[in-house]
């Protein structure tokens, strides 16, 4: 792979002025409270839009993806909301219901928005029209939305930060609120909860964070609760928690530190450091293939998210805007999972289980369990990153290495579709599917913040395009 490398830093030169594009919803939205401002990224760690929301008056508390594509943004301390297109374009203000503060936002399988205020859960339709307020108990904060059986509407799960120390479900089909109080001796504020999918036709299981307490609990669809289960030394409060495509539990907690955790046990797997710049986690994400991200909050320094891998290993760091503050957007897993297992986000004939749990991606038509790839490794300069090839076919396989996406190109006699730019191919190499191909990245600190796109076609009858990935190089 020698000759890799003086073709690759003239790419990345011209690279550095490419506008890139991702997948219709394979992005990651952040929204940052003090420059008050979205933006957009690919998967790959690449700015794709940035969305001055200066004019609407208020600090930036979060930013929520709607299973339609619409984006949800929640103000800071505010009797408002604000609904933007999947693009960013403004659609409507909403002032909510009896003045009350939003705090999150679940969606359920038809969209509906249930929203936690100061002292309802309010339920919106999917255009922002408000629906009802449901009575809960005081200071409802997480929400996560159950998806027991495909048949089944589900239940919003309520974090409540009191002393009594409640978690709510409430049943969507009928509005009917159950409480639930942690056990005896609980010193915990709930502000965080998180659905487990533990497969077809078997119900969640609800994990809690919260405020004064290193601990989390475990709580099942009738109330039973198991647990605590104890964080690591360090783990001051719960910031965040999301599950990933093995159905682990990733919990991170003030002042850096994260947990992965068996959610059938209990059992914590590994604990590391998190938020290396601020030593302040922010919240934590997974991607359109369950890959975690992981938001290291600044207030006097700029903030970054940063991309691990499974075992907790940092792969890349990206900028997320000055002083960011905000929940790293990437529905687009939990939603293809989670709510929609069986459906077919990408329209290719493949179900959105098989296509996660295979490592690919439902959003991309080109990205099946049959035949795909993706970048994995540190994406740090000097590092070396791996293309990893998913076939169920033995077959070589064309790597192809642009600077540029460019228009849709239909070969005939070929399955897919071409989406490099032509003028800005500069390597090609050939490999064996499945297998992998290390792409070393010189030890060139110019090189930070530059990306270059690869895409892929297997040699079989016809001949296959592969799905389009990229890296991101970070300092």
């Amino acid at each position: 792979m020698s000759s890799f490398r003086v073709p690759l830093l003239a790419a990345l030169v011209l690279a550095s002025s490419a506008v890139a594009q991702a997948p219709m919803e394979d992005v990651l939205w952040v929204a940052a409270r003090t420059d008050r401002s979205l933006r957009k990224y690919s998967r790959y760690g690449e700015v794709l839009q940035t969305v001055d929301m200066t004019s609407n008056g208020f600090q930036l508390r979060s930013v929520f993806r709607a299973p339609d594509g619409k984006l949800w943004l929640v103000n800071f301390i505010q009797s408002t909301f604000t609904i933007l297109d999947r693009d960013g374009k403004l659609l409507k203000n909403v002032v909510t219901n009896a003045g009350g503060r939003p705090f999150a936002i679940a969606f359920d399988k038809r969209g509906h928005a249930f929203m936690t205020q100061t002292t309802t859960v309010d339920e919106y339709l999917p255009d922002g029209t408000f629906v009802k307020a449901i009575t809960v108990p005081s200071a409802p904060l997480g929400i996560a939305i159950d998806y027991s059986t495909p048949a089944q509407s589900g239940n919003a799960w309520v974090a409540h930060r009191t002393a009594a120390n409640n978690v709510s479900k409430i049943d969507i089909a009928t509005g009917t609120v159950t409480s639930y109080t942690l056990p005896s001796g609980a010193t915990m504020l709930p502000t965080s909860v998180v659905c487990t999918y533990e497969g077809v036709a078997k119900t969640s299981n609800i994990f809690i964070g919260g405020d004064s307490s290193a601990n989390l609990w475990k709580c099942d669809q009738n109330g039973t609760f198991s647990g605590p289960y104890a964080m690591p030394t360090g783990y001051s409060y719960t910031s965040g928690m999301a599950i990933d495509a093995k159905n682990r539990l990733w919990a991170v907690g003030r002042p850096g530190v994260c947990a992965i955790v068996d959610t059938a046990t209990g059992n914590v797997l590994k604990t590391f450091s998190v938020a290396p710049l601020n030593n302040d986690c922010g919240g934590v994400v997974m991607d359109s293939i369950g890959r975690p991200w992981i938001m290291d909050r600044g207030f006097s320094t700029a903030g970054t998210f940063q991309r691990y891998d499974d075992n907790g290993t940092i792969e890349l760091r990206t900028a997320a805007g000055v002083n960011a503050y905000g929940m790293i957007d990437a529905s687009g897993f939990s939603y293809a999972f989670v709510t929609n297992p069986f459906g077919d986000e990408d329209k290719d004939g493949t179900a959105n289980f098989a296509e996660i749990t295979a490592g690919t991606s439902p959003y991309d038509a080109l990205s099946t369990p049959t035949l795909s790839f993706d970048t994995r490794g540190v994406s740090r300069v000097g590092a070396t990153p791996v293309l990893t090839a998913v076939s169920t076919a033995q077959a070589p396989m064309v790597v192809f290495f642009s600077a540029l996406f460019g228009p849709p190109i239909s070969v005939p006699g070929m399955n897919g579709q071409f989406l490099l730019d032509l003028p800005t191919i500069f390597y090609t190499t050939a490999f064996a599917s499945p297998g992998q191909l290390n792409l070393p990245i010189p030890g060139n600190n110019a090189l930070a913040g530059l990306s270059y796109k690869l895409q892929g076609l297997l040699v079989t009858s016809p001949p296959t395009f592969t799905n389009v990935s990229g890296i991101f190089i970070s300092q």
